[in-house]
């Protein structure tokens, strides 16, 4: 019995120890203020309330003094204008989680774990200071026994027993803000905690990061442009990534770029197309592009690096953004509102004629410059606070392509100060849209859509078994959307109330003519006093129901 209790013992303890470094942290930055809650049983003393800094910069150094698990899920956040004003989002995107290396000693023993075999069994060379550490790993320069220089990612010892811990604090402090401070039904914390949690353990799997890079690589094989560093998987593990080590020039570095024969120019311009090439055509895209993470070879190639934060959009979303991007350049505004609303799975919003307005108004502010002169950055961001305000809900992919997008264009500005990116993208669009009504894409489709229908025929027999069975138990069960049922059900109500009342109607002066005819007493002279009253409750019922569908103008 004392095992089984062991492990829950230990984990209070350990989650005790995290509480109180949380919220010492909270109160050296003035947000005592919520630990005193009246249904908050923590009452902390000498909190700080005269800080000379705004609130959205206490909060980010909340979270980088917190450490790698608050500051990922701040930087998650910071692609999500959706949910945070946007000075905290403005705040968020200054996190770093750049962090001093630890020690070579911790990285050989993670590695010969993974590897279970001595650390000179795989690697002849191997430095013994690191060329870059961050907050999740550290990268060490290494060299094979076949006398290849490669990089060597290390994940930092005990990563994942720390996210697990402030996982589960993330999520207790997630049903604290709903049920005391947050009165929204549009914004779940809890939820937002589940996606950041699935995010972070891919983010820490090197297995997915090596995924990432392989298709990377097969994607971009056959372009002479782009340079894909070689993955060594029988080198890699969940904990360590071994990768070809690159020996570039940083893509921002114009004075080397220069000196060393490639043109800042074309790199801009190739990758630009590089990029655009990665959302339009394949709809997986590099999410972090920016300078450090891009480096230029011999002959104008581009090299990227660190795969672990990759960007999808779905073949029907890519479709959509598309025909949104070719509206927004020809300049029109009902195209865009539909593309929007369709890329939100909705069919109208109460206000749709203000937001093509507003669209409109948009477009007319850029609409007598030249492409070359419209930064697409600022259209994104503006472009994105219409979305916000009118509620329109964006697959979260969307947040996160358009700070890659602003990204890239502020690497290809500090390139070529003429760079501009939405110049580059009108004929991929353009491309990319007259592609979807190719006869090969037609094809496609239709053969997609045959294979549903034979999958459908076939399977026809096993579900109409499974649905009759039902049926024969009382466990069939339909569900239905009200909402488009309401105006009828109304309706059905009134007709409903309006036959009953003809019935009741029709009943007393049937009842009170034989009441009248068999001179039921008391009588008033020759007449029944009963009979009398039921003739009159029935005129005045008569009346009413004759005003009332007079009312409606419905005979």
């Amino acid at each position: 019995m004392a095992k089984a209790h062991r492990p829950y013992y230990w984990k209070t303890q350990r989650h005790l120890n995290r509480y109180k470094e949380i919220i010492s942290v909270l109160i050296k930055y003035g947000f005592g203020d919520i630990l005193q809650h009246p249904k908050v049983l923590v009452r902390p003393v000498n909190v700080i309330r005269n800080l000379k800094i705004s609130r959205w910069e206490r909060i980010r150094r909340v979270l980088e003094e917190l450490g790698i698990t608050f500051i990922k899920l701040g930087q998650l956040l910071s692609n999500r204008p959706d949910l945070l004003p946007p000075e905290l989002v403005e705040e968020l995107e200054k996190l770093q989680s750049d962090v001093p290396p630890f020690p070579t000693e911790e990285a050989i023993r993670l590695i010969e774990s993974e590897y279970g075999v001595p650390l000179e069994k795989r690697f002849v060379e191997f430095s013994t200071t690191p060329i870059a550490a961050a907050s999740i790993a550290q990268v060490h320069t290494a060299v094979l026994p076949t006398g290849e220089s490669v990089v060597v990612k290390v994940q930092r010892p005990g990563l994942e027993e720390v996210i697990r811990t402030d996982l589960e604090i993330m999520r207790t402090f997630a049903h604290l803000i709903q049920g005391l401070f947050l009165k929204s039904e549009t914004i779940n914390p809890l939820a937002i905690i589940d996606e950041f949690g699935r995010s972070l353990e891919r983010e820490i799997d090197f297995w997915v990061e090596a995924a990432h890079l392989e298709r990377f690589a097969n994607l971009f094989a056959d372009n002479p442009h782009v340079y894909v560093p070689r993955l060594y998987k029988e080198y890699t593990t969940r904990r360590v990534l071994v990768m070809e080590r690159i020996q570039g020039i940083r893509i921002t570095d114009v004075p080397a770029l220069l000196a060393s024969g490639n043109h800042p120019k074309r790199i801009a311009r190739f990758g630009a197309e590089v990029v655009l090439e990665q959302v339009f055509r394949f709809g997986f895209f590099h999410a972090d592009p920016h300078p450090g993470n891009m480096f230029v070879l011999e002959n104008d190639r581009i090299c990227f690096i660190d795969f672990g934060m990759m960007g999808v959009i779905l073949p029907r979303h890519r479709e959509i953004l598309n025909e949104i991007m070719v509206a927004m350049i020809d300049r029109d505004e009902r195209r865009m509102a539909r593309g929007l609303l369709e890329l939100a799975s909705r069919k109208t919003i109460p206000n749709l004629a203000q937001l093509e307005y507003d669209l409109y108004e948009l477009l007319e502010l850029y609409g007598n410059r030249p492409l070359k002169d419209i930064q697409l950055g600022e259209l994104i961001q503006k472009l994105l606070r219409l979305i916000l305000f009118y509620h329109i809900p964006l697959p979260p992919g969307f947040f996160l392509l358009s700070k890659a997008l602003v990204t890239m264009e502020g690497v290809g500005l500090q390139l070529d100060p003429e760079f501009n990116l939405l110049l580059q993208m009108e004929p991929i669009v353009r491309k990319m849209f007259r592609m979807e009504f190719s006869p090969e894409s037609v094809y496609q489709e239709v053969r997609r859509q045959s294979l549903q229908i034979v999958a459908l025929l076939r399977n026809w027999p096993f579900d109409l078994k499974e649905i009759v069975e039902k049926v024969k138990e009382g466990r069939l069960v339909l569900e239905l959307d009200s909402k488009n049922l309401v105006p009828i059900l109304r309706e059905w109500d009134i007709i409903s109330n309006r036959l009953s009342f003809s019935i009741v109607l029709a009943a007393l002066v049937v009842g009170s003519s034989i009441v009248i005819n068999a001179k039921v007493p008391p009588l008033w002279g020759d007449f029944s006093v009963i009979g009398v009253l039921g003739f009159l409750v029935a005129g005045l019922i008569g009346f009413w129901l004759l005003l009332s569908i007079l009312r409606k103008k419905k005979m």
